[in-house]
């Protein structure tokens, strides 16, 4: 993952920023704060953006061609400021199964500041009442802090029988935890 700072600078034209905001998301990039300014007919924006490694390179010629209609683009890698100990979260979910639930979890986790480092899922089937259920064990490592309730709450509200245990650690490079 690629964390940048952002500048953008341009005439007012929301369809463009628009269009500049959609190609960051295309890339499955992550807005993890924004704010933006408009005086007198021109915008400055900044936005700081995780994103996947995979799309550095095409994310720097889309810059490029922005800029050459008219939107300033300034990116700054803030990568050292994310490299040293990170709050770890390990998750332990069980509950009802059903298609898509892990990928609903992903996105709230997401949305919550939590960058997925590691999923394993396992399910089971009851022969007698055919239900399926899974166990999930989920490491995350937080780029913000969080509020745990509002994160619980918010996956309990998928399916409310899932039981979720859950640790936050302060750690050095959460991806050898």
């Amino acid at each position: 993952m690629k964390n940048w700072l952002i500048t953008t600078m341009g005439r007012d034209n929301p369809e463009l920023q628009y269009k500049f905001v959609e190609t960051i998301a295309l890339m499955e990039g992550v807005f993890l704060n924004s704010q933006e300014t408009i005086v007198a007919g021109h915008v400055s924006t900044m936005y700081t953006v995780r994103l996947p490694m995979a799309y550095v390179s095409y994310a720097r010629k889309m810059f490029e061609e922005y800029s050459a209609k008219g939107l300033d683009i300034i990116v700054n890698d803030i990568d050292s400021e994310y490299s040293n100990f990170s709050d770890c979260m390990i998750l332990n979910i069980k509950g009802r199964y059903r298609f898509g639930l892990d990928h609903d979890i992903r996105n709230i986790l997401e949305s919550h500041g939590g960058v997925v480092e590691y999923l394993n899922q396992y399910h089971s089937r009851s022969f007698l009442n055919r239900d399926t259920s899974f166990t999930s064990k989920i490491r995350i490592r937080l780029t913000r802090p969080i509020v745990e309730m509002n994160l619980i709450v918010a996956i309990q509200r998928l399916s409310p029988n899932l039981k979720i245990e859950f640790s936050i650690d302060r750690i050095k490079g959460c991806v050898n935890y």
